[in-house]
């Protein structure tokens, strides 16, 4: 379709709390996205055969500034770029096309602890002349990292939000990790012996 577009959107109201940082202090949030899709410009350049498509995924917090998390753009005859560079892992380009996927982070955005922020993410997808664009549901919130008024990270926290929605925690550390694969396998274990075990009769 030429000169068509797209978009998608979603907003939520959060709250974070620690035990390890005061109420009503200073703080900073990251969002971890992981996104995948492909967009191309079919056909081989000529003269007033146009082809052209991006797609941009962007936030904003508080009514505060828009910014972008990613732009990725072809243009009929070059290869893709993400972001006006070359695509991290992950993707792949040759000429008129680009896809793939990997994780993105948004900007650190400014919160305050124990009080409610809000947070809107919007992606647009645009396609001038004869072009292709699928991202469609491809752009997810995977994470969720949180700092304190000097930037250090906070892991300990507890997240709520106004929609209900259970956001991801952040990554475990390494040894934590180690810690909860080896809890998970014990309690699987567990189940398997119970499962076994005779019925009562």
């Amino acid at each position: 379709m030429f000169e068509s577009a797209g978009a998608a959107k979603f907003s939520d109201t959060l709250t974070a709390f620690s035990p390890l940082v005061a109420n009503a202090s200073a703080g900073f949030v990251r969002y971890q996205f992981d996104v995948h899709g492909n967009i191309a410009t079919l056909g081989t350049p000529a003269p007033f055969f146009f082809g052209e498509t991006y797609m941009v995924l962007d936030i904003q917090q508080q009514n505060g500034p828009v910014y972008e998390i990613l732009n990725a753009h072809v243009r009929r005859g070059d290869v893709g770029t993400i972001s006006g560079g070359s695509p991290p892992a992950g993707w792949t380009t040759s000429v008129s096309s680009l896809s793939g996927g990997s994780t993105f982070f948004s900007l650190d955005l400014p919160m305050n602890w124990g009080q409610p922020w809000d947070v809107k993410v919007g992606l647009l997808a645009w396609a001038y002349g004869e072009a292709d664009t699928d991202f469609l549901s491809t752009a997810t919130l995977t994470g969720l990292e949180l700092f304190d008024a000097n930037h250090v990270q906070v892991t300990q926290f507890f997240l709520t939000s106004a929609s209900g929605t259970n956001y991801p925690n952040p990554v475990p550390e390494p040894a934590t990790l180690a810690l909860l694969l080896s809890g998970l396998g014990v309690l699987a274990l567990g189940v398997r012996r119970k499962s076994q075990s005779p019925m009562a009769r």
